[in-house]
């Protein structure tokens, strides 16, 4: 698992562009997504692409900032935490199989609220101890979103009274943004069940969440790490600098006890 770690972060920093951004790939233009979580991959300052950070158009990407940077650089994140605290989810009336009223965040401001987008914010607001009423907000929203199969997908857990499933990813994410508390311990049971899956589907992505989802709720981590460690390589995850990342804050929660997102 270490050979594993060094060889992800070789990785990003043989990529790393001129400006201090990271694409999604060798080569590309810098992207603030990539360039977000890559600060995730280890907790030292050259992992934060400052200046660029500073200057970028982050969109959606600012929901997730502070989460990996507050302890870093608090400034850095005032303009993030003030447009996740500005941003307001549309209501939707009239759903039968959820409660789409409850307010969260989205990719696309004017719409309704979606699970990875309010878990992305949770965690930023949770990191600098800001805004507790929205978080609980989010919890609500995340209990409600939860599918009958104990996982989360995009934010819809039926339709038309069909169940629908869950999906590995946004699970990881929610179980990431859910706080330990009495009112979550069994979303957060179910979910941990579910995300399970991912010794049966492994991906850079599934197994990297599902690790950081199990070492935020004190469970064991190493069976997903075990599968992930040998996705990275000289070419980190698949030439990808975002799961290379992943893998990278996976990897290091568990070698060097420090927890990217919680």
């Amino acid at each position: 698992m270490k050979a594993a770690l060094d060889a992800g972060r070789a990785y990003l920093r043989r990529v790393r562009r001129a400006d201090s951004s990271w694409g999604y790939t060798h080569g590309q233009a810098g992207q603030a997504e990539p360039t977000v979580l890559v600060a995730a991959a280890g907790d030292g300052p050259e992992w934060l692409a400052r200046s660029w950070l500073a200057q970028a158009s982050l969109g959606w990407a600012a929901f997730l900032l502070p989460a990996v940077a507050w302890e870093r650089d608090p400034k850095l994140c005032e303009r993030a935490l003030d447009a996740i605290a500005a941003f307001h989810s549309t209501p939707v009336e009239g759903m039968e199989d959820f409660d789409a009223t409850l307010p969260g965040w989205s990719w696309v401001a004017g719409t309704a609220a979606w699970v990875e987008p309010t878990a992305f914010a949770m965690l930023s607001l949770r990191r600098a101890g800001r805004l507790p009423d929205r978080v609980d907000q989010g919890v609500a929203l995340l209990l409600d979103r939860q599918c009958s199969d104990g996982g989360w997908n995009y934010g819809n857990p039926a339709m038309f009274g069909t169940d629908l499933a869950g999906h590995l990813d946004a699970t990881g994410w929610a179980l990431l943004a859910l706080p330990a508390r009495t009112q979550t311990q069994d979303a957060i049971a179910h979910g941990l069940h579910f995300i399970a899956g991912a010794l049966d589907r492994p991906s850079t992505l599934n197994l990297a969440l599902a690790s950081l989802a199990c070492a935020a709720h004190q469970t064991d981590p190493s069976p997903f790490l075990t599968l992930l460690a040998p996705r990275l390589g000289e070419n980190g995850a698949r030439g990808r600098a975002d799961l290379t990342a992943l893998a990278c804050a996976a990897l290091a929660t568990h070698l060097e006890g420090w927890h990217a997102f919680v």
